[in-house]
């Protein structure tokens, strides 16, 4: 594929001054400087972007987008707009494919590969390259700006650069999920080249022992060190995902991981972990109030983040639909990567009519902030989660797991059964706080940072 996207990613340094518009005023040009070394001033002059991880350097990553994906930015400026009227402002999680080199200890989507031969024989709809265009056309229309390509491993598709090209990098902040088996140098520039603008990277360990073994990948570490700085030296930004259960958060080792990745000045994404996929019915690692605590304090030493960590000037809770929605390679959209119950198949109907019956949902309603409901609801987890449990093919339609009292408006929740909704042992959903939301508290924010960084 042609770099058509060259220009895009062009650093503001670079090239001929009066090409462009400067995104930074003289004050915000004098911040910038005053707090680079010696060899960070060089690298500007050389005209390289550089990854500006300090508070101080998020409004420069802000500019960044204002001039580089101004259609980007003016929808993710909308956000905290969008977030009061009780909208969606989703990052599609898109599953375009589940192929994949490990078979990781913790996968949430195993049950969702089947053999080639198996789709083939079965007829079931795929996702084609001319309903991914489709795909983007309404996300956009939707005004959300951001995308996530997904597996399995992304990275081993044959048609990854089409894939990015139907999607177009032009409309939505992109990012790309990997184990960084393949991420080497060469393909880190590519990405970029494309228009990648992120790398979100798993990394499950401190040391090639842990990480290999928790990913039944022996080499994976070096692998993904090595990707680490690629992905830097490529000028993409790029985040660490990790996965933590109940006894982890207790050892050494997780310190160890923290100060790495503080000493790569890069951002930690930590999922919990979930009792689905291969850890379907496993819930005695998951974590408690207690220890959503203890990783609360982490969150003020390192840089790190969970879907639960408030964005946008306010803390919207569960993040289910409101904040993402999977989309599985057969058109299913879920609520969340670890709810496995689909609210409508996109090959049906438009995806804004789906999302807008999942946010009818008593358990995603946008006015509250609500806890994790997969995490800590047994109520929850026992009526719902379960039904993809044993031989169940998944997703399961939400029409079989939910009743009418799930649902807020009565009119609009689809051909669903009468009965007395689910998850009666806790019903969190009920004593969850409204969300409520003052001009005057929203904070100014980095699209980047606020947008992907807080809830990817």
């Amino acid at each position: 594929m042609a770099n058509s996207h060259d220009t895009m990613f062009q650093s503001p340094l670079e090239g001929n001054p009066h090409d462009h518009e400067m995104p930074w005023s003289e004050k915000e040009l004098q911040e910038l400087l005053k707090n680079k070394t010696e060899d960070e001033l060089r690298e500007m002059a050389e005209g390289k972007v550089m990854q500006h991880t300090t508070v101080k350097d998020e409004n420069l990553r802000q500019n960044w987008l204002k001039s580089y994906k101004p259609r980007v930015y003016e929808k993710m400026i909308k956000y905290p707009e969008k977030l009061a009227r009780g909208e969606s402002i989703a990052i599609i999680q898109f599953q375009y494919d589940y192929l994949c080199n490990f078979d990781c200890e913790h996968c949430c989507i195993d049950k969702f590969y089947v053999p080639k031969s198996w789709e083939k024989a079965s007829g079931r709809r795929k996702f084609e390259l001319e309903d991914v265009r489709r795909l983007s056309k309404e996300a956009d229309e939707m005004g959300l700006a951001n995308f996530v390509i997904t597996g399995g491993e992304p990275l081993l598709l044959k048609e990854y650069d089409q894939l990015v090209e139907a999607i177009d990098p032009s409309k939505f902040y992109l990012v790309t999920d990997s184990n960084g088996w393949f991420l080497d140098h060469k393909r880190a520039k590519h990405l970029k080249s494309i228009g990648v603008d992120k790398v979100q990277l798993s990394l499950d360990g401190a040391d090639a022992e842990s990480h290999d073994t928790f990913r039944r990948a022996p080499g994976s570490f070096d692998r993904v060190m090595n990707a680490i700085d690629a992905c830097k030296e490529a000028d993409l930004h790029v985040i660490l995902s990790t996965v933590i259960w109940k006894d982890r958060i207790y050892t050494e080792e997780w310190r160890k991981f923290l100060d790495y990745a503080k000493s790569k000045e890069v951002g930690t994404y930590v999922v919990y972990a979930k009792p689905v996929g291969a850890y379907e019915g496993v819930t005695e690692q998951m974590m408690t109030e207690k220890e959503g605590k203890i990783l609360q304090q982490f969150e003020e030493e390192y840089d790190i983040f969970t879907h639960m960590t408030p964005s946008y000037g306010r803390d919207i809770g569960c993040i289910a639909v409101k904040r993402m929605v999977p989309i599985s390679r057969y058109g299913d959209v879920m609520p969340c990567p670890y709810q496995h119950v689909s609210l409508g198949n996109f090959f049906e109907e438009p995806l804004a009519d789906i999302i807008g019956r999942g946010l009818n949902i008593k358990w995603f309603d946008p006015r509250k902030n609500m806890p994790c409901i997969c995490g800590v609801d047994k109520g929850f987890i026992k009526n719902v989660i379960s039904e993809s449990y044993g031989d169940s093919e998944v997703p399961v339609r939400y029409d079989k797991v939910l009743t009418s009292d799930d649902f807020l408006d009565k009119s609009n929740m689809g051909d669903v059964k009468e009965g007395s909704g689910t998850g009666k042992e806790n019903e969190t959903w009920a004593n969850a706080p409204l969300i409520t939301i003052k001009g005057k508290d929203i904070k100014p924010f980095d699209p980047v940072e606020d947008s992907i960084k807080r809830a990817t």
